[in-house]
């Protein structure tokens, strides 16, 4: 029988997969033929900053230098990289954050000691994005899950 701590694990789960699989799907979409030259650097440069997302969350993330990088102004890097993952650079972030925040409640960290440590310098901002892309407060995130262990 599936319990309800299991399926949520497997959620967390099933969504680092299914975003590694999204990046698969939109690498193989881009036929090499079909990009004009020069757009294959672009596109790993895409790539690169999503990636560079991933390891660097916590930090403050200049856009404008990682769009320099790929010679490109910031605003064309914004809208080429919604068209590449189907979100902004800056909603790309913000999940990656909320993610890695669910990840450090499962380990008991704290409200306050989360919100700086994925990130956030406000804890009022970190709280209403959780509950904007979690439907839930983080301590109710993490009261629901204390539940789900002791079962």
């Amino acid at each position: 029988m599936l319990t309800l701590k299991t399926f949520l694990d497997r959620l967390d789960t099933t969504t680092d997969i299914f975003r590694s699989a999204t990046d698969i799907l939109h690498a193989e979409s881009l036929q090499v033929g079909e990009l004009q030259p020069g757009y294959a650097e672009l596109y790993q440069s895409l790539h690169d900053y999503s990636f560079f997302i991933e390891k660097n969350f916590s930090d403050s993330i200049n856009l404008e230098s990682i769009a320099a990088k790929a010679h490109v102004s910031k605003f064309h890097f914004i809208r080429l990289f919604k068209k590449y993952y189907g979100r902004t650079p800056n909603q790309y972030l913000q999940e990656v954050r909320i993610e890695n925040a669910k990840k450090l409640f499962k380990k008991g960290k704290t409200t306050d000691l989360v919100c700086t440590s994925v990130g956030f310098t406000s804890k009022t901002s970190f709280i209403s994005l959780f509950k904007k892309l979690t439907a839930t407060t983080p301590s109710s995130w993490q009261n629901k899950r204390a539940i789900l262990k002791n079962k």
